[in-house]
């Protein structure tokens, strides 16, 4: 492969991981059932991704979201805020990301609208993007939640996005989640991303869970490129719910994958 053709291989797979880590590093997917309780969330990620045809990338990340509500009201305001750093061969990529989710909540559903931004800074250059949506978020019972999101973006790339996810709690303090990630843009390709995590609370009195996961990137139209992620991630969580368990954290904590937005296209 030639060698500038290769740095533009490493350089979207490094964007391919902006996207998988975008999972992590805003929470699980979990949201508040009932009154919302005001709660910190900070997330540290290490990452590494191989394409079909590319260099393998290192990518590690740190985050943290902070989420307040109004009084005597069942709307919630929160704020993400989030950095990477992606390494390939003979070049290093950085993304920032800035997310606002405004949420109204009730004992079982959650209904809400997001709007963020995305920089990114690479050897090609510095870009980004502003992207906008709604979620809705349920609990049919005390060990699933399930999920959906959809919305569109604009600036250095324009489009749309869906999304649709699941989490099971096979104990209060082990969780299983899944979720399949759509985009489609102007510039007329199409991404498909599907991951898979565990995550475990080893201890009711250090609040810090262990989550281990793997993304699966499909790209086509237009463009054709395919990656897989793995990653590795600690969650520190300052809830001011009184809840220890991991399903109690994260029922009171950040609003997670419903909010979080991040494909790769958007860098290209």
């Amino acid at each position: 492969m030639p060698p500038a053709r290769r740095s533009r291989r490493a350089m979207t797979v490094a964007l391919a991981m902006l996207r998988a880590l975008a999972l992590p590093l805003f929470a699980a997917g979990e949201a508040t059932a009932g009154p919302y309780a005001s709660n910190a969330t900070l997330i540290a990620n290490a990452a590494t991704a191989k394409s079909s045809d590319g260099p393998r990338v290192g990518v590690w990340g740190l985050a943290g979201t902070e989420g307040v509500s109004f009084t005597n009201s069942p709307i919630s305001l929160e704020t993400d805020l989030a950095y990477l750093n992606a390494t390939g061969p003979g070049f290093t990529s950085q993304q920032y990301a800035l997310a606002e989710n405004l949420t109204w909540a009730s004992q079982a559903l959650r209904l809400g609208a997001t709007l963020g931004g995305h920089g990114f800074d690479n050897p090609r250059g510095r870009s980004g993007t502003v992207n906008y949506g709604v979620y809705d978020i349920w609990f049919p019972s005390q060990s699933v939640t399930l999920a959906a999101k959809a919305g569109a973006f604009s600036g250095h790339a324009r489009g749309g996005y869906a999304g649709g996810a699941g989490y099971w709690y096979a104990t209060p303090d082990i969780g299983f989640f899944g979720s399949v990630d759509w985009s489609g843009y102007e510039a007329r390709f199409q991404e498909a991303d599907w991951t898979a995590l565990a995550q475990v609370l080893p201890s009711h009195r250090l609040p810090v869970s262990v989550v281990a996961g793997y993304t699966r990137t499909q790209v086509s139209g237009a463009m054709s490129f395919r990656a897989n992620t793995a990653f590795l991630a600690l969650r520190f969580f300052w809830n001011r719910s009184g809840a220890v368990s991991l399903v109690g954290r994260e029922r009171t904590g950040a609003v997670g994958w419903p909010g979080a937005f991040g494909p790769q296209g958007i860098g290209f």
